[in-house]
């Protein structure tokens, strides 16, 4: 008992060094993506970011959801951390090779020009480089150091940073830009391994043989669930890429990074959370109370920041867009004031993901987010033809809604069914988030505009006061259980 204490009070530390690693990570993406796409420009840059959605969305296959068993089993079962870890790397290799074989045989279909192939071959790298990395990272948030999580993320995005600074004064290219990315991924590789090795445990290769078809088992449901998902949100690239040409992928390219860097958010916290859910992640009755509790109070607080984050931003969208990225991206601001309505979702299904795996119930990711995908491309015809990219963010919205609101049910009824969720407040909050996102696509008034912060300032101090009991109801029940204990 009091080992869960004690890990319970870990929690808001190991989300304060998360959030900064994200942070960190955030401001560095959103940099990093301002200084790409001036210079580039928007047909090079939608370009780029097409190429980037197709390696991605392939190179997925090398995580295969690797990185959330570690955590857990890590977790778990630390005298066995080692072996696990050399099973799990000699994994990831394998998966590796796979994906460079299935670029390979795909590459006579996706219409990429000669020239951008060597961009092509040197993003993979980086990416399979990437995937590499976070085995060693999970490692850490396993144990929950998440400072070591810190160090690596600054690093890696000051030598990123520096590099594509640098390169863009010479005009680097979107193949000197990836050329640029894999150094800045082997630099970041290099050091996450000597941590892992100088601070935590060696990986153990002894035990592979008897390991690795247990890792693929174990991890095949999560890592379709995780393709899945990827090729979900990866879609509205490609799709508006062959729909409407290369520069129309970049306004909706320079909404979405903005808006998946800002989700972050809510992973820091997730991510801080999961080995306390994972350890509780039990069927007996006492347990599951205790997830619901953390649930109740984790998807208030997801809900009401989604609300928060996406207000703040639809307010100053239109000077973020044309600060950061110049006049030749007006286009992307009605993307961008779309797309940020989907930060409530988005918020908040993060934390449906993680108590998925928890439980091990992978299979109702694959089932949400595969019938998802299938409404997105629906939509995705429907709608890029007519709407062009914001046709595109109206589709990543809805898909949205729906992923939050699917996951949510299946949750209660088929995982956890001591928990409640915040339906009428995650309807409310999307409902409050849509129609300021409303006022500025259909160019209301200010006073309009008003008119509907009124509301939603009245609901996030609501919110925030309901936050507010919850944790302290949480506080008399934990005091309550260390009484009995003494």
């Amino acid at each position: 008992m009091q080992n869960k204490h004690a890990d319970l009070k870990r929690v808001p530390r190991n989300s304060a060094q998360l959030f900064l690693s994200k942070f960190i990570d955030m401001a560095a993406v959103i940099l990093t993506s301002v200084i790409i796409a001036r210079s580039l420009g928007p047909a090079s840059f939608g370009q780029y970011s097409f190429i980037s959605a197709y390696v991605v969305s392939i190179t997925m296959i090398s995580y295969f959801g690797l990185d959330n068993l570690t955590m857990r089993n890590v977790a778990r079962h630390a005298d066995k951390a080692p072996q696990y870890l050399g099973a799990v790397i000699t994994a990831r290799w394998v998966l590796s090779g796979a994906a460079v074989l299935l670029i390979l045989a795909s590459l006579p279909f996706i219409g990429i020009e000669g020239k951008f192939l060597p961009a092509l071959a040197l993003l993979t790298a980086s990416e399979l480089t990437g995937a590499f990395v976070t085995v060693q990272t999970a490692v850490f948030k396993a144990r929950q150091q998440m400072k070591y999580e810190v160090y690596i993320t600054v690093l890696w995005r000051l030598v990123s940073l520096t590099l594509i600074a640098g390169g863009a004064c010479i005009g680097f290219g979107i193949t000197g830009l990836c050329a640029v990315l894999l150094a800045a991924n082997l630099t970041r590789s290099l050091a996450a391994v000597r941590i892992t090795k100088s601070r935590f445990f060696q990986p153990d290769f002894s035990e592979v043989d008897l390991m690795i078809k247990e890792i693929f088992r174990d991890a095949a449901i999560l890592g379709i669930a995780m393709l899945v998902t990827n090729w979900l949100f990866r879609s509205a690239q490609i799709a508006i890429k062959f729909l409407l040409g290369s520069e129309p992928v970049a306004y909706f390219q320079v909404s979405y990074s903005i808006v998946l860097q800002v989700s972050t958010v809510a992973l820091s916290i997730m991510l801080a959370l999961f080995p306390v859910i994972s350890q509780e992640a039990r069927s007996d009755q006492v347990s599951m109370r205790r997830v619901a509790d953390i649930y109740a109070g984790a998807s208030n607080l997801l809900i009401c920041l989604g609300l928060v984050f996406s207000v703040v931003l639809m307010l100053i969208s239109k000077p973020i867009i044309l600060t950061l990225f110049g006049s030749g991206y007006i286009r992307a601001v009605a993307t961008f004031q779309i797309l940020l309505v989907a930060l409530v979702p988005i918020f908040v299904y993060s934390l449906h993901a993680l108590l998925f795996i928890a439980y091990n119930k992978q299979q109702y990711l694959i089932l949400s987010r595969g019938i998802s995908f299938i409404l997105a491309c629906l939509l995705y015809l429907l709608l890029i033809p007519r709407f062009g990219p914001e046709g595109a963010a109206y589709a990543y919205v809805i898909v949205a809604v729906f992923i939050g609101l699917l996951e949510a049910l299946l949750l209660q009824y088929r995982v956890l069914h001591t928990m409640t969720p915040q339906l009428g407040m995650y309807f409310l909050n999307i409902l409050l988030a849509s129609g300021l996102s409303a006022t500025f696509i259909l160019k209301y008034s200010l006073v309009i505009q008003l008119l509907v912060l009124l509301p939603i300032l009245l609901t996030v101090s609501l919110q925030l006061k309901k936050n507010y009991a919850i944790l302290a109801h949480y506080r008399q029940r934990r005091c309550a259980a260390k009484a009995v204990h003494a």
